[in-house]
């Protein structure tokens, strides 16, 4: 039959057998041929196999060439490193099959993921051998497996070309666009922001030089750095969703490149609905999102301490104004002070009640799970009352006494002396005993040290959602002027990116308990003075969709 089999084992399957033959006469052994009796040499053993075997090793045979040939990907579709891989297969015009891996396992990828395991993210399996590790490796075996169509060309100049942008495409542009989507923690997001815009603005440039007329990278030819590029700039849109980080209007070649992917065959066997991706980004940031309190707090300190610093460098312009007399006039300093005692008052207001919502929500949390650790704090409060009443006093008497004069300037230093100290002890408060000079010049400094100390404190709490949506609730209603007609003001102190995070706290939060109260918000913010015109342009253009700003469009 030309095939191996064993008897044993076939026996168990089918039971036979066959009767060999025996030779009829066997002569005596002689020396001389002449006595010798010829013999008949036996017959030929055949072993007929029963069909049941003969089928069972057809079967095996074939299952053996499918094995050799089959090409299967384990991994998560919605995964930018299983878009790669099949931006690859694709465009290598190979055979192959997927098997998407569930739920249970995904979970199960995380906590390798945390836990420095070697589950992987994705396998390749070709026939019997199984490919896995980083997706870079999977990439060069198939190169090397299916070199008909390569990925990095011929040409010395052109695969170093590819080869350069492939690395950076991987090691810096993918890592930092994960990362922005996926960790929330402000202080990353602060960081690492601008150094996605120069990553950004760096591709832009390398797609002026070889995009051409496209629709690839390096014009008409496909390469790997399209199998990384595209599966990052998939992500750009729930990050522009979630973060409210896009891509600069200035990057023309970068965005034309992205408008076109979507027309590329290849990207058809790995393209995921925007809806998809989103609801599969949502999911994700939900379960590694930081506690919703933690960013209302955190964002309230930015706002404060932003605010606190616009007034300290307009009483030094005031003050500067008064001690050179030749450049100094009434007309300048009138509005200023009229600024100054606005933007105070409405400073103070956002400070207490910041204060009383710590108080009330925020310690009380803490104090279930750490008795003793907001004590300190809670006495610090108290304690900048005085100081807070004295700024407004001296204010009020400033408006009141000639400008120029000597009571004028005195009290002007008092006010910035004061103001100063408010200024520190506020700082003092969050981040312990410091210098001024410290305070002022290692702000962005210590917030950090800030999150790391009060992040553990509210992990530890671990509320779950039924417990944080009426805190949050709690939160919003002790400090409801902050969240009314103050608004515009307190979101002026915080940039674009920390804006949006803010009010995405404030939306998911309030979103199935009281959904008009967010409407209620947006509605301050549209109606906001041109004061904060820039407030209302970034919450509109991130929240477009919501009924406030859709009668905006619908009138304009």
């Amino acid at each position: 039959m030309g095939s191996c089999w064993s008897r044993d084992a076939d026996a168990e399957e089918h039971e036979w057998k066959t009767e060999i033959p025996k030779a009829s006469a066997v002569a005596p052994a002689s020396d001389s041929p002449s006595t010798q009796s010829p013999t008949k040499s036996a017959p030929a053993v055949v072993v007929a196999m029963p069909l049941p075997m003969q089928k069972k090793i057809q079967i095996q045979e074939e299952q053996e060439i499918k094995e050799v040939k089959s090409l299967r990907l384990y991994g998560d579709p919605m995964c930018p490193l299983t878009m790669q891989i099949l931006l690859a297969l694709r465009y290598k015009d190979v055979h192959y099959e997927c098997s998407w891996l569930d739920k249970e396992w995904t979970q199960k990828q995380e906590w390798a993921a945390r836990n420095g395991s070697e589950l992987k993210l994705a396998v390749l399996q070709h026939g019997r051998d199984k490919i896995s590790g980083s997706p870079d490796a999977i990439l060069q075996y198939i190169e090397s497996s299916f070199p008909d169509k390569p990925l990095v060309p011929q040409g010395e100049y052109v695969a170093k070309k590819v080869e350069e942008w492939t690395a950076y495409l991987r090691d810096t542009l993918g890592p930092l666009v994960s990362q922005l989507l996926y960790d929330g923690e402000p202080s990353i997001q602060e960081e690492l922001a601008p150094e996605l815009d120069l990553a950004l603005a760096k591709v832009n440039g390398g797609l002026q030089k070889f995009y051409g007329d496209g629709p690839c990278f390096f014009g008409e030819q496909f390469t790997m750095a399209d199998v990384l590029l595209i599966p990052t700039l998939a992500l750009l849109d729930p990050l522009k969703e979630f973060r409210g980080i896009g891509i600069c209007s200035a990057y023309i070649s970068l965005l034309a490149y992205k408008r076109n992917m979507h027309s590329l065959p290849v990207y058809a066997a790995a393209k995921v609905t925007p809806e998809a991706l989103n609801k599969y980004v949502a999911t994700k940031l939900e379960q590694r999102a930081p506690p919703p309190l933690l960013i209302l707090m955190l964002m309230q300190h930015r706002s404060i301490l932003w605010h606190f610093n616009k007034l300290v460098l307009l009483v030094d312009e005031l003050l500067k104004g008064v001690q050179s007399k030749a450049n100094y006039s009434p007309a300048i300093g009138i509005p200023q002070l009229k600024r100054l005692w606005k933007g105070y008052g409405r400073l103070v207001e956002v400070l207490q009640e910041h204060a009383q919502m710590e108080e009330r929500v925020i310690f009380p949390a803490i104090e279930h799970y750490n008795p003793g650790v907001t004590q300190e704090a809670n006495a610090d409060h108290g304690r900048d009352l005085p100081i807070t009443n004295g700024i407004r006093e001296e204010i009020k008497s400033l408006v009141s006494l000639d400008q120029g004069t000597a009571d004028y300037s005195e009290s002007l230093v008092n006010l910035a002396t004061r103001l100063r100290t408010l200024q520190v002890s506020f700082l003092f408060t969050l981040y312990g005993e410091l210098s001024f000079a410290q305070a002022s010049m290692n702000t962005e400094e210590h917030f950090q040290e800030e999150e790391k100390e009060f992040l553990p404190l509210l992990d530890s709490a671990a509320f779950g959602k039924e417990q944080v949506e009426p805190m949050v609730t709690h939160c919003l209603g002790v400090m409801e002027s902050s969240h009314g007609h103050l608004l515009p003001f307190f979101l002026s102190g915080l940039n674009a990116q920390d804006m949006y995070q803010y009010m995405m706290v404030l939306h998911k939060s309030l979103a199935e308990s009281k959904p008009s109260l967010f409407t209620r918000m947006l509605h301050v913010v549209r109606n906001a003075d041109d004061e904060f015109q820039d407030v209302r342009r970034i919450v509109q253009e991130r929240f477009s969709t919501f009924s406030p700003f859709k009668m905006t469009t619908a009138g304009a």
